[in-house]
């Protein structure tokens, strides 16, 4: 399948309005082991 270039890509939807090359895709793992969440003072 071929796809028209377009500026706007908002509208697709992988798997549904075109095919998704799974061996392109990045594999690996993310390890967070720190969260820090900054409210504003007064609330």
């Amino acid at each position: 399948m071929t796809l028209e270039p377009t500026d706007d890509v908002h509208p697709l939807w992988p798997e549904v309005d075109y095919p998704i090359d799974r061996a392109h895709l990045p594999d690996g793992l993310l390890e967070i082991c720190t969260i820090r969440i900054d409210y504003p003072e007064g609330t």
